[in-house]
């Protein structure tokens, strides 16, 4: 019962207020300007990453064609990676031989005096 009385007293202290009506704010002429910036900033982005990709740049010129010398090797005497693989599962001996002829045909002399292995025989 004392708790009642307690509650009571304290409901009591709280006055009812006179009831205003709603007011709505006006809606703003200018709702669209952030919407149309967003869109602005995508648009100059991407027009940017089309311009970048599509501009020129010195790695990825293409070289011109290779002229190829007469005394060059022919296309068949080189073999393809697809045989080079194959080769290496089937015959390990003749890939071996294989490489050792590609090696000596591409890559330069260590025995000449301008090789690295004699100017590192000097320091």
């Amino acid at each position: 019962m004392k708790d009642d009385e307690e509650l009571e007293r304290y409901l009591s202290e709280f006055r009812p207020r006179a009831v205003r009506p709603l007011v709505v704010p006006a809606s703003r002429a200018r709702a669209w300007v952030k919407p149309m910036a967003a869109a602005a900033v995508l648009l100059v982005c991407a027009g940017g990453a089309v311009w970048y990709s599509r501009m020129p740049r010195a790695d990825r010129i293409t070289p011109p064609p290779l002229v190829v010398d007469s005394d060059a090797k022919s296309d068949t005497d080189m073999l393809s990676w697809f045989a080079l693989t194959r080769l290496a599962l089937e015959d390990d001996r003749k890939f071996e031989m294989e490489l050792e002829q590609e090696s000596r045909a591409e890559l330069p002399a260590f025995t000449g005096p301008d090789s690295g292995l004699h100017i590192l025989a000097r320091e």
